[in-house]
């Protein structure tokens, strides 16, 4: 594989990486240190900080530069603004990223770039911002910190980010650079088309269009499947929405507990915020046939059961006309496609996308589908939850749903608990430890979370010094929950009648969570449901509730910890999933 690109490989230190499956292969091997000791909790990064990191990093990359090509020792972060300090996260990350991309522009030949662990995920990723053609394979490890509390501003038109457990990644990493198995064909048709045909992916494509061969290589090539725990046992693929990084924590949880799981993400264009996930590909990337059947091949081929997310296409596979990734008719090709290859197929709906709003009007007292300023969108979130039904009736694939209000909507659905990591569940701030109160708002879709009535009862409040009311908006996913730490009440929604991610955040960090739950809803968990009920009418008289009896306020925070880890570590999410490819419950 003499074509194959020097690869500069970044490792935790603490990491025994094993060369041996890369003999042959140009490598350049960088430690990445910090010290423990000087973790700053006030970063949102959630990894160590330490001036003697850097610098210990610094010497080692220029050591590994000198093997490639003799160079000068640069000092990129002078010594000077650390002396005396301890730098922040964002400071380490400077100097260790800059002293990286010096190595790389020393270089003979373009550097790929692999890494391994958590804290050399960090330089990874923001290699990545700026440099789209790196392959980045990181640990287990590092995809769990990103999914709690990684780095920012990472544009999702350049994403290209792959996980592999750190075990078996140095073994994958010479298959991973060969071209997948598909069967190219040309045919006479208008546009491309990915099928499967008795177990292998096949491309149409117009007689007189490009050869596809580099674009199925791929510039970062999608990973093998994973060495199975249970060899000719099932195999999971969740996709490809990944909203609220619920596919990559179902199948995280799932992995842990003894299925062979993988998920899917195709980021729609323009996305803010990107979980992590082990197959990611651009939404316009994605419209690419050579992309799909590259993905069809490493994924869905191997894959025993599918668990389509929101009715989304993962390859758009049998669709012979224009692609994108939210069609619901592409979809629903998809769908019978895989059930005729003999998948056991499933859908999860997150929401909004199958609440009929005439329905959920006629159930819930506060609905927002009433409001006639809206009645435009809500016109088309009707129809698009009659197609999407429509789908169900149709087709024999199960049904499952993310939480238990959305059981109204979706008949014959299971329930297929949030999950959330372990970072979720530390410990926030001292309950009401300030003198004022800190009331904490961070809507997803403000018009149906009843936003609108939270500024109206807790700006004034503010304003007269009562309470801090802080509003989040634009905040990225990972640094939400340090956010949830230092409040003392978190205010989820007021109108939907269920309750969703924010709230389960809320609850694992301590916090006290207000919202409107409706009475049947909570009924379904068994037991009390630790989120104090406020609705539109009651919003104000409940805020002033907690700031005068604060005891009983913090009795209920005090259950949400244990009701979150019961209901959101990932266990029973997984027994649902083990369910649904069939194993015994744990």
């Amino acid at each position: 594989m003499t074509d194959v690109r020097p690869l500069l490989l970044l490792h935790d230190e603490e990491l025994e990486v094993d060369l041996e499956p890369l003999q042959g292969h140009p490598v350049v091997a960088v430690a990445v240190s910090t010290l423990p000791e000087t973790w700053a909790e006030s970063d949102v990064y959630g990894a160590p900080a330490s001036a003697g990191g850097a610098r210990k990093l610094a010497a080692k990359v220029v050591a590994r530069a000198k093997a490639l090509r003799p160079s000068d020792r640069v000092e990129l972060l002078p010594r000077d603004r650390l002396t005396g300090q301890v730098p922040t996260t964002r400071q380490w990350m400077s100097a260790a990223l800059l002293q990286v991309e010096a190595l790389r522009s020393r270089a003979r030949d373009p550097l790929a770039v692999v890494v391994v662990g958590t804290r050399a995920q960090l330089i990874g990723w923001h290699l990545l911002a700026k440099e789209p053609a790196l392959l980045v394979v990181a640990g287990t490890a590092a995809a769990r910190m990103l999914a709690e509390g990684g780095p920012v501003d990472v544009p999702a038109e350049t994403l290209r980010a792959l996980t592999l457990d750190t075990d078996v990644l140095l073994q994958a990493l010479p298959d991973l650079l060969r071209e997948p198995p598909v069967d190219v064909v040309r045919a006479e048709a208008e546009t491309q088309r990915v099928r499967l045909d008795g177990g292998r992916v096949v491309l149409e494509i117009p007689s007189g269009a490009l050869d596809p061969g580099p674009v199925l290589k791929g510039r970062a090539p999608v990973p093998v499947p994973f060495p199975q725990e249970h060899p000719g046992g099932p195999r999971l693929l969740v996709g490809a929405a990944n909203f609220s990084g619920q596919a990559a924590a179902w199948t995280r949880a799932a992995a842990e507990r003894g299925i062979d799981a993988r998920c899917v993400t195709v980021v729609a264009a323009g996305s803010r915020y990107v979980f992590p996930s082990d197959v990611m590909v651009s939404g316009s990337e994605w419209v690419d046939a050579a992309v799909r059947a590259r993905i069809a091949a490493r994924e869905i081929v191997p894959a025993t059961h599918v668990l389509a997310e929101s009715l989304r296409p993962i390859a758009g596979l049998g669709w012979p006309g224009r692609i994108h990734p939210a069609s619901i008719e592409t979809a629903t090709a998809e769908l019978e496609a895989l059930l005729d290859a003999g998948k056991a197929v499933g859908v999860v709906l997150h929401g909004s996308e199958a609440r009929t709003p005439s329905r959920h009007l006629a159930t819930y007292p506060f609905s927002p589908y009433d409001d006639p300023a809206a009645a435009e969108e809500w016109a088309k979130r009707e129809e698009q939850s009659a197609k999407i039904h429509a789908v169900l009736d149709r087709l024999p694939v199960r049904r499952f749903v993310t939480t238990p209000d959305m059981l109204d909507f979706v008949d014959g659905a299971t329930w297929l608990p949030i999950a959330l990591g372990a970072g979720h569940f530390r410990a926030g701030r001292r309950l009401f430890s300030r003198e004022r109160p800190v009331f904490l708002h961070a809507p997803s879709a403000g018009p149906v979370k009843g936003s609108a009535f939270v500024e109206e009862v807790l700006r004034p409040l503010h304003e007269q010094g009562v309470l801090d009311y802080r509003l989040l908006s634009g905040v990225a996913p990972w640094e939400l929950p340090t956010h949830l730490r230092d409040a003392d009440v978190v205010i989820d929604q007021l109108m939907l009648g269920g309750s969703g991610v924010l709230a389960a955040q809320g609850m694992a960090a301590g916090r006290i969570v207000l919202g409107h739950v409706a009475e049947h809803v909570r009924a379904r968990y068994g037991e009390a449901l630790p989120i104090v009920e406020a609705d539109p009418t009651t919003l104000r008289d409940v805020v002033l509730g907690v700031i005068a009896d604060r005891d009983a306020a913090i009795a209920a925070a005090e259950l949400g910890p244990a009701f979150a880890r019961d209901w959101h570590d990932g266990r029973r999410s997984a027994a649902v999933l083990r369910g649904f490819v069939g194993l015994p419950a744990d």
